[in-house]
C-alpha cells in the first residue's frame, strides 16, 4: 500500500470518529494532499492530525473575527487569535488536542458568544493586548 492510500485510509478512519463539517473535511484534505512531501509512512497520521489542527484553528480565527465585534470588541487584522487558540490546545496531550479543537470549534459555532470557550478566548485576548 502506497502512502497516499495508508493517507487516505487514515482520514477515512478519522472521519468515522470526528463530527466535522464537509467542508472542512475538504480543506483539511486540500492542505494534507497538497503537502504529500512533507509526511513518512513513520509521521503520516501524526502530519494528518496537525494538519486537520492548522485548518480548524484557522477556521477559528475567522470565526472570532466575526464574533468578537457582537460582543463589543473589534480586533485589528493581526489579532492573536492562533496563539490564543495554540496557548490553550498545548494544555492538552495528543491524541485529545483535535477533539478538543473541535469542541471548541463547535461550541463556538453553536453558542456563539455564549460559549464558555469565547469567554476564555476573550479573557486571553484581552490579556494579550494589555486590558485584562
Amino acid at each position: 500500500m502506497g502512502l497516499q492510500d495508508l493517507i487516505l485510509q487514515y482520514i477515512l478512519h478519522l472521519s468515522a470518529t470526528l463530527v466535522l463539517p464537509a467542508s472542512l473535511w475538504i480543506i483539511s484534505c486540500s492542505h494534507i494532499f497538497g503537502r504529500l512531501r512533507e509526511f513518512t509512512p513513520e509521521t503520516y497520521q501524526e502530519k494528518v492530525r496537525e494538519n486537520m489542527e492548522d485548518t480548524l484553528v484557522e477556521r477559528l480565527c475567522q470565526l472570532l473575527n466575526d464574533l468578537f465585534p457582537q460582543y463589543g470588541l473589534t480586533p485589528s487584522m493581526n489579532a492573536p487569535f492562533s496563539t490564543i487558540i495554540k496557548n490553550l490546545l498545548n494544555q492538552i496531550e495528543e491524541p485529545e488536542r483535535l477533539n478538543y479543537v473541535l469542541e471548541i470549534y463547535g461550541s463556538l459555532v453553536e453558542n456563539e458568544i455564549r460559549s464558555p470557550f469565547f469567554h476564555l478566548i476573550v479573557q486571553a485576548f484581552l490579556t494579550m493586548m494589555g486590558g485584562g
